[in-house]
C-alpha cells in the first residue's frame, strides 16, 4: 500500500512540474523574439513606414528589402518581456511610430529605448535597446 501511495504521489508530482513548464512556455509572458510579438511575419514585411521621434507627424516609407532588412535586424537583437497589465513604468512624450508591412496587413511599433508597445501589448525591452538614434538615422537615410 505504501508503494501504491508512493508512484501515486509521483506521477502526480511528475505531471503538475509537466503542466507547469507547459504552461510557463505558452505563457504570454515569457521572454520573445520580435518575430513572436508581431502579428506579421518579419521576414515578409514589404514596407516599412515611420515618423522621426522628434519631427511628430512627419512620415517616411520604404519597400527597399535592404533598408527593410537592416531595420529588422535591428530589432531583431534584442528580446520582448510583455509587462504585467500592459501597464509601462516610462512613456515619453515624444516616441517614433512604426508601421510594418506584409502586404494588406498592418502591424506596429512604438519604441521608447527600454520599452515598446507592439501590437497594443508593452513589452520591456531585453539584452539591450532600441535607440532613438537608430531610428532617426534610419528614417533620415530614406529618400
Amino acid at each position: 500500500m505504501r508503494k501504491v501511495n508512493i508512484m501515486i504521489t509521483s506521477i502526480v508530482l511528475v505531471l503538475v512540474l509537466i503542466l507547469a513548464v507547459l504552461g510557463f512556455k505558452n505563457s504570454d509572458y515569457r521572454t520573445k523574439t520580435l518575430e513572436e510579438t508581431l502579428d506579421v511575419n518579419p521576414e515578409n514585411i514589404t514596407k516599412v513606414m515611420l515618423s522621426n521621434p522628434i519631427n511628430k507627424g512627419r512620415y517616411k516609407s520604404t519597400r527597399n528589402k535592404d533598408k527593410i532588412e537592416i531595420f529588422i535586424n535591428h530589432f531583431d537583437q534584442v528580446n520582448f518581456r510583455r509587462l504585467t497589465g500592459d501597464q509601462s513604468t516610462y512613456m515619453p512624450m515624444r516616441a517614433s511610430m512604426i508601421y510594418l508591412y506584409e502586404g494588406d496587413k498592418v502591424d506596429f511599433i512604438v519604441p521608447y529605448e527600454t520599452e515598446a508597445m507592439i501590437s497594443h501589448k508593452v513589452y520591456e525591452i531585453k539584452n539591450g535597446r532600441v535607440r532613438n538614434t537608430f531610428i532617426i538615422d534610419f528614417y533620415n537615410s530614406i529618400k
